[in-house]
C-alpha cells in the first residue's frame, strides 16, 4: 500500500494489520462483489483514519496536511481496490471514475465519517491550546526577562537582593518567577512587576533597608 509522502512508520503497521484483514474477510464473506469492495475500502480507509488522529495528536500536523493525507489515502485504495477487486469479479461496472466517486460518497455520508472528523477537530482543538500555552509561556518568559533587563539598566548599581527586597519577596520566589514557575497575576508576580515599572529605585520603592544576611 503506499501511504501519503510524510506519514511516519510507526503508524503504518496497524493499516498493513487492517490490509490483511480486509483482504481475508473479501476471499470470505458472502454478497454482491460491490458491497464487498466498498466494505473492503472502508475498513481500511478508516483504520487509517484513526492513525492520522494520532499523527496530528503526536506531531501537531495541520488540518490541511491531515485532510490532504485522507483523500490521498482513499483515492488509492479505492484505485487498487478497483483494479485488483472489482473489475476482475464485475466486468459490468463500467467505470473506474464512477467506482471511485461512488465508493468516496458511500464513506464521506457515513456516521464512521462523522465520528472521525469530530475526532479530528477535538485534536486540533486540544493541540491548538497546547500550542498556545507554550507560546504564552514562552512570551511571558521573555516578558519578564525584558523587565528585569530594562530595570537593571535603569538601576545597575542595585543588585537582585535589592530587588527583592524592595518588593518583599525572597530571592527563591525570584528565581521561580524568572523560570515562569510562579503564574501571571499572583502575588509574587504582581510584586515583582510592580518594583520593575515602578521607575523607582529599591531605595525609593521601600524606603526600609535590606537586613544584613537577608536572602
Amino acid at each position: 500500500m503506499e501511504y501519503p509522502q510524510g506519514f511516519p512508520t510507526h503508524l503504518q503497521g496497524e493499516v498493513d494489520e487492517a490490509i490483511a484483514s480486509a483482504e481475508a474477510s473479501f476471499l470470505t464473506e458472502a454478497g454482491h462483489p460491490q458491497d464487498r469492495v466498498r466494505r473492503y475500502v472502508a475498513h481500511i480507509f478508516f483504520v487509517f483514519g484513526r492513525q492520522v488522529c494520532r499523527e496530528v495528536g503526536e506531531r501537531g500536523c495541520t488540518g490541511e496536511e491531515a485532510r490532504w493525507q485522507l483523500d490521498h489515502f482513499l483515492e488509492n485504495v479505492c484505485r487498487r481496490a478497483y483494479f485488483e477487486k472489482y473489475k476482475k469479479s464485475d466486468g459490468c461496472y463500467s467505470s473506474m471514475d464512477r467506482f471511485e466517486d461512488e465508493t468516496k460518497t458511500m464513506i464521506k455520508t457515513s456516521m464512521a465519517w462523522v465520528k472521525l472528523q469530530t475526532e479530528l477537530a477535538e485534536i486540533h482543538k486540544a493541540t491548538l491550546t497546547q500550542t498556545l500555552s507554550r507560546s504564552e509561556a514562552k512570551l511571558n518568559s521573555t516578558d519578564r526577562k525584558e523587565l528585569v533587563r530594562s530595570y537593571r539598566v535603569a538601576f545597575p548599581e542595585n543588585k537582585i537582593l535589592d530587588i527583592c527586597w524592595a518588593a518583599a519577596q525572597h530571592y527563591s520566589e525570584w528565581k521561580r518567577w524568572l523560570r515562569n514557575a510562579v503564574k501571571d497575576g499572583s502575588a509574587p508576580d504582581h510584586a515583582f512587576r510592580s518594583i520593575l515599572t515602578s521607575g523607582k529605585s529599591p531605595a525609593e520603592y521601600r524606603k526600609q533597608p535590606r537586613p544584613d544576611g537577608w536572602k
